[in-house]
């Protein structure tokens, strides 16, 4: 039987359609976010799966996962591409890894929202890039570059490198950037997207665009980095930009909740560090609507957390609160925050009166014991983000190949490539075909995942895939998948959307299509997954 080898990370979720009930949900906003970079390269397929399983355990119910990241796109971009002549970051290859991630955590029930971390950064001097010093953007464009009042581009990064960033008062910055935003909302079934380092490094930044305002203002100088009109005009062109990105996002994807982590870290009230630092009025994006939530960073323990979070809430008016959101962390620098403190901040979040929180990130939170804490006393029961009416996601539907109807010659067999079990395979000769049944929890529509190993010289290249099938051996919506080309074992997501009703149906049908005498056809678990497309 099939379930019993099904890869690991499939086990928690429901198979044949059967659908766990689960208790009335409370209102709470729990995320994480999540980088696929590892020290080394990226996280495998594998283990992104069992991040998400991980997460799903502990009752978290959104992952923001890193899509732009040191000025590449972790997406297979074409905006990128044509501009710049590569659709990813090299050092990831053929993988689309935004989309890998969504497959993986929407299998788990959890919301995936593109978190487009680094902003107006357009370069991090530790990349391992054998092309032009500052990367693709700034050698085509080195007039993007943001400037201190010395002419200096480079900005320092802590202990991690410095970074070098682009100007975010030119229009040619802000169309670029607003057109990857668009890009990405309209071709992936994304539960949201998250801005950030939308702001300046700090004061002495944007001097590169001084003509530009002094031809505003009609002024001669050079304003220093903290002249309240200088300061004024910079947070202008972050609130301007702020504006454009979310009428693009909205123009691709309608209704896609679009959300900004800023800045805050100060303790008093009356202060606005987020705009006396770095020019990042976030209050004002909330009263423009030109952002759906914010998650305010406040890294520090919970007994500052106290203060804080009442300091940034001053200058929100009451109706607009419900919008703000608390971003907290499992370390501080080199020093942990025990399972106690991570329990205390959410509790500190909620007392403050705020609907949710974001921890930073998951390579800290991932700590049995923070795990465990999480799952027995601080998330006691599930919970949807409070935008949302109703429960978003659910878990997939995983239908076993050992329960499907077969005809023909099928065997079970072990790929050496393959670790999460076995499959079936059969000889690609008709009468060979395998049909799927679900019963589908509730109506809607569908995206079909198939799950396949790595491909070989004696895989088919060309199988039949048949969604919707019908009594007739071609009826249905026809996908032809090339076994042999896989480069992975993992899902493949098949192209099409089903519109299906509630309860038992056929929903997909695997069979020879004229493949070459003497190869194998391969079959394995298939997943449904429910698009809010």
């Amino acid at each position: 039987m099939r379930t019993a080898t099904l890869p690991v990370s499939l086990l928690a979720v429901p198979i044949l359609g059967a659908v766990c009930a689960l208790p009335a949900q409370e209102s709470e906003l729990r995320g994480v976010w999540l980088t696929p970079r590892t020290l080394t390269g990226f996280l495998t397929r594998a283990e992104l799966a069992k991040a998400m399983d991980t997460l799903a355990q502990a009752r978290i119910n959104t992952v923001y996962v890193n899509a732009w990241s040191r000025g590449w796109p972790l997406w297979r971009s074409q905006v990128f591409a044509q501009e710049f002549g590569h659709a990813t970051d090299p050092a990831a290859g053929d993988r689309d890894l935004l989309a890998e991630a969504l497959v993986e955590g929407h299998r788990a029930g959890l919301e995936v929202v593109a978190w487009m971390e680094y902003g107006f950064v357009g370069w991090w001097t530790g990349n391992e890039w054998q092309g032009p010093a500052k990367g693709p953007i700034f050698a085509r464009h080195p007039e993007w570059l943001l400037r201190t009042q010395q002419r200096v581009d480079l900005f320092p990064a802590g202990t991690m490198g410095s970074h070098h960033w682009m100007a975010p008062s030119r229009d040619d910055v802000q169309t670029f950037l607003c057109a990857l935003h668009a890009e990405v909302a309209a071709r992936y079934d994304l539960d949201g997207i998250q801005l950030d380092r939308i702001r300046y490094p700090g004061l002495d930044a944007g001097y590169e665009s001084l003509d530009e305002y002094r031809m505003a203002r009609g002024l001669e100088g050079t304003p220093k980095p903290d002249d309240p009109a200088w300061m004024r005009w910079r947070a202008d062109a972050i609130v301007e930009f702020q504006e454009k990105v979310y009428r693009a996002v909205q123009q691709a994807a309608p209704g896609l909740h679009v959300s900004n982590a800023p800045s805050h870290y100060a303790t008093t009230p009356k202060s606005y560090p987020a705009y006396d630092s770095y020019l990042q009025d976030w209050r004002q994006w909330l009263h423009d609507g030109s952002v759906d939530s914010v998650v305010v960073q406040m890294y520090m323990r919970p007994e500052a957390l106290r203060n804080a979070i009442p300091s940034a809430l001053d200058g929100v008016p009451e109706p607009l609160r419900a919008k703000v959101f608390a971003g907290v962390t499992v370390r501080i620098e080199a020093l942990p925050i025990v399972a106690s403190e991570v329990n205390e901040q959410a509790h500190q979040v909620r007392r403050a009166g705020l609907a949710g929180h974001v921890f930073w990130y998951y390579d800290h939170l991932a700590d049995p014991k923070v795990l465990e804490m999480l799952r027995t006393r601080t998330y006691r029961g599930p919970a949807v983000p409070p935008y949302r009416k109703e429960p978003w996601r659910s878990p997939a539907v995983i239908l076993d190949e050992a329960r499907a109807a077969r005809t023909g010659f099928w065997r079970e067999h072990r790929s050496a490539d393959d670790h999460d079990g076995a499959c079936l395979r059969g000889p690609a000769l008709e009468p060979l075909q395998i049909e799927y049944r679900a019963t589908v929890p509730e109506a809607g529509r569908y995206t079909v995942h198939v799950w396949l190993a790595k491909g070989g010289a004696d895989s088919a290249t060309k199988v039949a895939y048949r969604l919707r099938p019908g009594k007739e051996a071609e009826s249905g919506t026809l996908v032809t998948v090339d076994q042999s080309k896989v480069a992975a074992s993992g899902w493949q997501t098949l192209d099409g959307v089903l519109t299906l009703e509630k309860g038992e149906q056929p929903v997909l049908r695997v069979q020879h299509a004229g493949a070459e005498k003497g190869r194998w056809v391969h079959a394995d678990a298939v997943m449904l997954l429910r698009t809010r497309r």
